[in-house]
């Protein structure tokens, strides 16, 4: 398997294998469309090549995020420069599931014309959380779950910096000078954000009857 092969696996998700070819399902949900095997590898090499192009673009507005904090509050450590930097946070994670979501549905927009060869799946109803762990991904559309998993990315470490701002400056202008003031409110939004990654992550399994963490050991 090559590079972008493997990079492109979350649009290989949305092709089925069947007779001597392949269907595709937008968001695995979708009309089944056919396709050649030499199309399907083309959307899959797109897709990963895409997927890279995210990730520098994630990469690239990270660092943008940065200089505008450090334009804001050039002193650095400052309360009000965690405030922005995790809102900014929170819009490049928006944005970045939304293109990806753009450049998942590409095949859907290029076989928009072509019959297609079976109806839309109904929507998997939702599952009551399991304790048990899956050995592999269960149901739920492979664009909900990329988002879900920018959420948790993104959401917790956006709501541990917005936490550690907000409890530094708050805290600091009651206890002015007091040392323990940014230990507090590191640990703090430490786990605020570890909280608010597992509350995403339980209702993404609400939601698709998956839990991302307990994906991880699918992978192992």
């Amino acid at each position: 398997m090559g590079i972008m092969a493997l990079l492109g696996t979350g649009m290989a998700l949305q092709f089925e294998e069947r007779g001597n070819g392949f269907v595709y399902r937008a968001n695995r949900t979708g009309p089944a469309r056919p396709v050649s095997a030499e199309e399907r590898a083309r959307f899959v090499k797109r897709g990963g090549i895409d997927f890279l192009i995210h990730c520098v673009a994630f990469g690239l507005c990270m660092v943008a995020a940065a200089m505008v904090t450090a334009t804001f509050f050039p002193e650095g450590g400052e309360a009000g420069g965690f405030v922005l930097m995790g809102a900014q946070m929170v819009a490049i994670g928006y944005a970045l599931y939304r293109s990806l979501r753009w450049s998942m549905l590409a095949p859907e927009r290029a076989l928009a014309d072509r019959a297609p060869v079976a109806p839309s799946r109904p929507r998997p109803a939702r599952r009551k959380p399991s304790p048990t762990r899956t050995s592999q991904p269960r149901n739920g559309g492979c664009l909900l779950l990329l988002g879900f998993a920018i959420a948790e990315l993104v959401g917790g470490v956006a709501a541990g910096l917005l936490t550690f701002g907000f409890l530094d400056l708050t805290i600091g202008l009651i206890v002015p000078g007091d040392p323990r003031v940014r230990g507090i409110s590191a640990l703090t939004g430490l786990a605020v954000g570890f909280v608010t990654t597992i509350l995403i992550d339980r209702r993404c399994e609400r939601k698709t009857g998956s839990s991302l963490l307990d994906l991880f050991s699918y992978f192992h």
